[in-house]
């Protein structure tokens, strides 16, 4: 418990987060996944006398990743990481905050749907077409965020979690997941469907068979530069989403820093502040 509490830079009280979430209610959730759920609150910091949060509260008894993310959080420092503000370590409530960015999510706009999150403040709504451009310079921002991540060691934190390591080969995977994401608008599972059907493996075999532009998004490919520009990140999409993790790239291959250093330009996509994104363009779910 003395490391968990060494790890977070403001301690929140459960009653604290049960006021800035209305008790949890429904209507402030903006994500949930078998481990944990996210709300909207406002809390009430030392600098503003309102502040808008994201608060992770964690389902089930994850005490060991709970930690490992507070670890990891309190030391980030980074313009494509969301930024974390604290937590909470009472016995029945488990829980993390970080800044709340009011722009949606990555798959909201690939995906154009409104029914989740707020996007008051946005420059861009989630209805808004994605150029190719930003969508590749929004994966190297992720890109670049991953291996900003996987460049901290999480064992000199705690002893307990000795050899424990962030699944670099999963999130290169995941990050495989979104550059099919991005190049096509379709969704990582199709509804009604086998497990050879979901989008890694239609990427992969398309790739391989030369069928690539039958699922590339017609309304981003707008000439014969686009086209060349899809068919190269399609074939480091094709890599990452090996069903072999020897064969997956990591994070310092060549490979990446050049696709990081070739799309990342100016300041970051759907920031409202010159330090931060969306939860969900850096926190991603793992496919596999």
């Amino acid at each position: 418990m003395h490391y968990f509490v060494g790890m977070i830079c403001r301690i929140f009280s459960a009653n604290e987060l049960e006021k800035a979430t209305y008790n949890y209610h429904q209507s402030t959730i903006i994500h949930e996944d078998r481990y944990a759920t996210f709300y909207k609150g406002v809390l009430l910091m030392p600098d503003d006398d309102k502040t808008v949060v994201a608060v992770k509260k964690y389902t089930g008894i994850y005490h060991g990743d709970v930690a490992i993310e507070a670890a990891v959080a309190s030391q980030t420092n980074h313009i494509n990481v969301v930024r974390f503000l604290g937590g909470c370590v009472e016995p029945q409530t488990r829980a993390l905050v970080f800044e709340y960015v009011p722009n949606g999510t990555l798959f909201e706009h690939i995906h154009k749907e409104e029914e989740a999150g707020s996007f008051e403040g946005s420059s861009s709504s989630p209805t808004t077409l994605l150029s190719l451009e930003l969508r590749l310079k929004i994966a190297s921002e992720t890109a670049g965020a991953l291996a900003y991540l996987h460049s901290f060691k999480t064992e000199h934190f705690d002893p307990k979690f000795q050899g424990d390591r962030l699944a670099e080969k999963s999130d290169v995977y995941s990050f495989g997941v979104i550059l099919a994401e991005l190049l096509t608008s379709q969704k990582p599972v199709f509804r009604h469907c086998t497990i050879a059907e979901n989008l890694p493996s239609l990427f992969r075999t398309s790739v391989e068979e030369g069928r690539l532009d039958q699922i590339l998004d017609a309304q981003i490919i707008v000439n014969e530069a686009t086209s060349e520009t899809a068919k190269k990140v399609a074939d480091l999409a094709k890599r990452c989403l090996s069903s072999e993790r020897e064969e997956r790239p990591s994070m310092e291959l060549e490979s990446l820093r050049k696709f990081m250093a070739e799309y990342q330009r100016g300041e970051p996509s759907f920031s409202n502040r010159p330090t931060s994104l969306q939860p969900e363009t850096t926190i991603i779910n793992k496919y596999k």
